[in-house]
């Protein structure tokens, strides 16, 4: 008897022909599991000996998770990819979605500023090719996002320390590769300041998370009480960012 047997073909899930691979295994000895990654795949794992009629009534039972799944990686893929910076393009800010408005006026200051639905970036010279002047406006908005997240992190930062009865050492507004804040043994407060692209309520999740550090080095259940005392709804936040997170990018 052979250790796997795979099948594929299609699913009708709504409007759409979602294609799937079924993978039974003897080791799987009675569950069956069920992921969609990137490629938009429904990855089926059954026990050897599984009815191609019990996958698809698991199927038919999660059809609106197959649908949700498969609209937040399409969103997710849409905003991971690199900016192109062109005139128009969405960009977001403070869990807004802003156009793009692209100038160039050396009688004006070089940078960024917000309107109340665009962006603006102003450059002082023509750039040199278009890819050129995309990588200025890259630099150009990502000084901005640093410059508004050191202001925003502090009013932040200072407003729940207050109201969690903590004390932090100082605030670095930073580009960790894997968090998004740390509290140092010496109470020092870490955020990425990509976070100030997203929704206030996801900033004020981190910002609470590591507050509460201070208190407690760990994440005990004391811990855990702290940050909920403080967000009850602290873990629909910390669901949010991390469904979010792949798409704060610049």
């Amino acid at each position: 008897m052979p250790a796997y047997r795979y099948d594929h073909g299609h699913f009708q899930i709504g409007r759409a022909r979602v294609p799937y691979v079924v993978r039974r295994s003897v080791k799987r000895r009675r569950s069956i599991g069920l992921i969609i990654r990137d490629e938009e795949i429904i990855r089926i794992q059954a026990p050897l000996r599984t009815s191609f009629a019990s996958i698809e009534r698991l199927v038919r039972r999660h059809e609106e998770w197959i649908n949700r799944r498969i609209a937040d990686l399409r969103v997710k893929r849409e905003h991971t990819e690199k900016r192109s910076y062109a005139e128009g393009e969405a960009v977001l800010f403070g869990g807004k979605s802003y156009a793009l408005h692209l100038t160039t006026d050396k009688n004006r200051p070089q940078g960024c500023a917000l309107g109340e639905d665009y962006l603006e970036i102003n450059l002082h010279e023509p750039a040199a090719s278009e890819e050129a002047r995309r990588e200025e406006a890259r630099l150009e908005f990502t000084l901005w996002c640093k410059k508004e997240a050191r202001r925003i992190f502090k009013e932040r930062a200072d407003h729940w320390a207050e109201q969690l009865g903590v004390s932090y050492r100082r605030l670095v507004v930073s580009n960790p590769l894997r968090h998004w804040g740390s509290c140092t043994a010496r109470d020092d407060i870490r955020i990425n300041w990509k976070l100030v692209l997203t929704a206030p309520a996801l900033l004020d999740y981190v910002v609470v998370h590591e507050l509460c550090h201070v208190a407690h080095k760990n994440h005990s259940p004391r811990f855990w009480c702290m940050v909920e005392a403080a967000l009850p709804d602290a873990k629909a936040r910390r669901k949010e960012l991390h469904r979010l997170g792949p798409m704060l990018v610049v």
